[in-house]
């Protein structure tokens, strides 16, 4: 293993493509470190980040000088970290603070769900205050890099971080979009294709087709619940109706496409001798099962269906109102000035 140190400008590129980064504070001689969301502006002059009144907070506001620290690793030979030394500087709900705090938002909204561990964390404190939103950004004073390589071909391996910087600039929102409908339709009709044979061989000749379907649709709805529950979490969709809605729409096209070719032809049916052999009340029923298909990943935002701790949250931000705004996307229909 070689180790190397990285150039400035390779330290911004990995800084700028980074997810979560690692900031570390002290106070009274005693470290605190913890991890975050943030974003860096272009001119690498600040790293902003988005957070609750807490430790790190309180520690910052008494001393400033912070670490942050980015790193990726494919391997113990083959990874690379940034360590950014600078000053905390608070953004408050002031007038003189507003363009900072615009620029701060204008560079964070650029990440999927920037707010959400903020907002998660107020669940695991008791304090009122806890949800009182706060921009903040750290001045960049100094920057340093190392990566490893399991040889010194530099020019014929690529850093972990300009591997993981080509990955994400190819994967654009309507790409995950596309894949989390695939596996939606794949969840979901794959189910059904379980529970299909289960259902005609065992109930239909006890209880009948309608009242086999009728008995089937609570399994089928719960696996749709939870398919959406999993491909909106695993696949990070963003919290906009046009992408919850489009994973949804787009795995109802696909279930059409399936029911009404692949079944249809395997069942040698038209289309009019399909309906035809179906109960009226089942089919029905059917198809109100693939209209909640299209709509499950919407509703299952946080601006739908509700926690108890979103509920919570609601509550504090409210009467909180007056030393902050939480985004127009964050849950619990929290608005935002921006």
């Amino acid at each position: 293993m070689f180790i190397h140190e990285m150039s400035t400008s390779e330290c911004r590129e990995a800084l700028a493509h980074a997810r979560v980064g690692r900031l570390a504070c002290a106070r009274d001689n005693q470290p605190y470190i913890v991890p975050m969301n943030f974003a860096v502006d272009g001119d690498y002059l600040y790293v902003y980040g988005f957070t609750t009144v807490g430790q790190k907070v309180e520690w910052m506001r008494s001393n400033p000088l912070i670490c942050f620290e980015i790193d990726d690793a494919v391997n113990q030979n083959h990874w690379m970290s940034v360590i950014v030394f600078g000053q905390y500087e608070e953004l408050p709900d002031k007038p003189e603070f507003e363009s900072a705090r615009n620029r701060a938002y204008a560079h964070l909204q650029k990440r999927v769900m920037w707010w959400e561990p903020a907002y998660i964390s107020q669940s695991h404190r008791d304090q009122p205050n806890s949800l009182i939103p706060l921009f903040f950004r750290i001045k960049i004073e100094k920057m340093t890099g190392h990566r490893a390589n399991p040889d010194n071909s530099e020019a014929a391996i690529k850093t972990p971080a300009a591997s993981s910087v080509e990955r994400q600039r190819r994967e654009r929102p309507w790409t995950r979009i596309l894949k989390a409908a695939l596996v939606y339709f794949v969840i979901v009709f794959g189910a059904g294709s379980v529970l299909g044979p289960i259902r005609t061989l065992l109930l239909v000749p006890r209880v009948g087709e309608r009242i086999a379907e009728l008995i089937e649709l609570p399994a089928m709805l719960i696996v749709i619940l939870m398919a959406a529950k999993f491909i909106v979490r695993r696949f990070q969709v963003p919290p906009y109706v046009i992408y919850r809605l489009g994973a949804g729409v787009i795995a109802f096209a696909l279930g059409i496409v399936f029911e009404c070719g692949l079944v249809l032809k395997v069942r040698g049916l038209t289309l009019g001798e399909y309906f035809q052999t179906r109960d009226p009340v089942a089919t029905a029923a059917y198809y109100i099962s693939l209209v909640l298909l299209a709509l499950m990943p919407l509703m299952v935002g946080r601006n739908v269906i509700g926690s108890a701790q979103n509920r919570k949250a609601q509550h504090y931000a409210e009467s909180n109102s007056s030393h902050g705004l939480w985004p127009e996307d964050a849950p619990g229909k929290i608005h935002a000035q921006h």
